[in-house]
């Protein structure tokens, strides 16, 4: 069996939501899975280490598709990633029209969403906290560095 999972953990403290997602494959998991989850995850982190003070949300959202053109994979969803707090996806959205620019002590989730031909959706999702140097990641319990197997 080498079924993939895609796991969303939501949750609320003090009233702030946060959730992320992570994926999985039951069983060993086959080389076209374990190409496609990197290339996923390579994407993810670019636009993660992007997540910094005076960038625009626009110009985020136009450099995550070109990595993923560059990787050769397919985009779905209408925004990268979203800021969090008193609800589950609030402004700034990292879309094409948002001109928000990053300012420190944003919380950011950053999701690109990728998909292979054969319609399996490839998708991480971390919190990020803006800061005056490098971004924070906030979701920072589990490795994403590789694909996690269910035996």
């Amino acid at each position: 069996i080498r079924d993939r999972v895609r796991i969303n953990v939501r949750s609320t403290f003090k009233g702030y939501y946060s959730h992320l997602y992570r994926m999985a494959v039951v069983g060993r998991a086959n080389e076209r899975q374990l190409s496609w989850y990197e290339k996923a995850r390579d994407i993810h982190y670019r636009a993660f280490d992007r997540l910094r003070p005076g960038a625009r949300v626009c110009d985020l959202y136009h450099a995550a598709r070109k990595d993923m053109q560059d990787s050769g994979v397919s985009f779905k969803g209408s925004l990268v990633g979203h800021s969090t707090g008193i609800a589950l996806h609030e402004n700034p959205r990292i879309q094409p029209l948002d001109e928000t620019v990053l300012v420190p002590g944003m919380v950011i989730a950053t999701e690109p969403l990728v998909v292979d031909p054969d319609y399996c959706h490839y998708h991480l999702e971390d919190i990020v906290l803006v800061t005056e140097k490098d971004p924070v990641l906030l979701s920072d319990r589990t490795d994403t560095q590789g694909l996690f197997v269910i035996h």
